[in-house]
């Protein structure tokens, strides 16, 4: 149990310390199980989800000019419905758990009826004491069609650029050509998934590792395999998110003033200095690309001023160590 539990953890820090750090959408993940409602990321979390959103609220009261996004679903899907999103269990648990959210909340959720995001300023909405954005897949059993919930399926756009072949140049194509559309919130993940492949490996038993191409292809191949030099394949999910942020950096680091940025960016193993873990005790701080971003987009050049002076405490950090992946050269194609 404990092995199955690296594939799935991709955070280290706690929810509120992501808030602190910068962190403004969370994708929460929810299932049904033995009779109560838990978050789920491959294994369940020991508390109940309302524990989690509880903290989010408590934190909110403390930082009333701060705005989080909710996005509920049961595996980050957002036009599954019925039993397909949420198996076996009925409209009326769905919308008792949700009457529970809108309970934790308060006045801090926002009514769409009432306050159209795509109408109303960011400081208008927090003057007014609206804090909660949510976003429910299944809406209509879940919400029962409530209008302090937005439909997934009607406006989530979720992006999965990048691949291992190129992973820099081919999420940098994906920004330069990204196009964000009115009513929708885009989102863009250069997250990473558990190599199953590698973790198939390591928990066979050493006699039988030896003998691993006698399995042929019918073992999950490793993502991470091809890479040049790449001895040390990294099956846990935060290893394989430090592999990850290592080129994700770069991503980051060149998007910022050159594109346009989505709506929410899926990251792992941010830290609470805001910023990315990259291998070998290294960050990048992703958290003041984004603000110097926010700052060019208001036009605010004081604002731009400040944020660029901060760019330097964590910068872009490239090294040559292939036997651990990490390259100031490879992917050839990237810059």
């Amino acid at each position: 149990m404990t092995e199955v539990r690296k594939l799935c953890a991709c955070q280290k820090i706690d929810i509120e310390a992501q808030l602190s750090a910068g962190i403004r959408f969370f994708d929460f993940r929810v299932i049904y199980s033995r009779d109560r409602w838990v978050g789920v990321h491959g294994m369940e979390t020991e508390r109940e989800a309302l524990f989690y959103l509880e903290k989010i609220c408590t934190w909110l009261q403390e930082h009333p000019d701060e705005v989080v996004v909710l996005w509920l679903s049961r595996h980050g899907n957002e036009t599954e419905t019925g039993n397909e999103q949420y198996p076996d269990v009925s409209a009326n648990k769905k919308q008792e758990f949700y009457r529970q959210i809108l309970h934790t909340f308060g006045d801090f959720v926002v009514d769409h009826q009432v306050t159209p995001l795509d109408s109303t300023p960011l400081k208008d909405l927090v003057g007014s004491g609206k804090q909660v954005v949510l976003i429910c897949s299944d809406w209509a059993e879940f919400t029962g069609r409530c209008s302090k919930a937005l439909d997934a399926a009607q406006v989530i756009e979720n992006h999965l650029p990048g691949s291992f072949c190129d992973p820099v140049l081919e999420s940098l194509e994906f920004f330069s050509n990204l196009r964000l559309r009115d009513g929708k919130y885009h989102l863009v993940s250069l997250a990473n998934s558990a190599d199953k492949g590698a973790f198939v490996k390591q928990i066979l038993p050493q006699g039988v590792r030896g003998m691993i191409n006698l399995f042929g292809d019918t073992l999950p191949k490793s993502k991470l395999e091809d890479v040049p030099g790449m001895e040390n394949n990294p099956w846990r999910l935060d290893h394989a998110a430090r592999f990850t942020n290592y080129y994700v950096q770069t991503v980051l680091d060149t998007v910022w003033n050159r594109c346009t940025l989505p709506h929410a960016i899926y990251l792992d193993m941010v830290t609470a200095d805001g910023g990315i873990e990259i291998g070998n005790g290294r960050q990048f701080g992703y958290v003041d690309s984004i603000l110097v971003y926010n700052a060019l987009q208001g036009g605010d050049q004081d604002l731009v001023a400040k944020m660029l002076g901060r760019l330097d405490l964590l910068p872009r950090s490239l090294w040559e160590d292939r036997r651990e992946g990490r390259s100031a050269v490879w992917p050839l194609r990237s810059p």
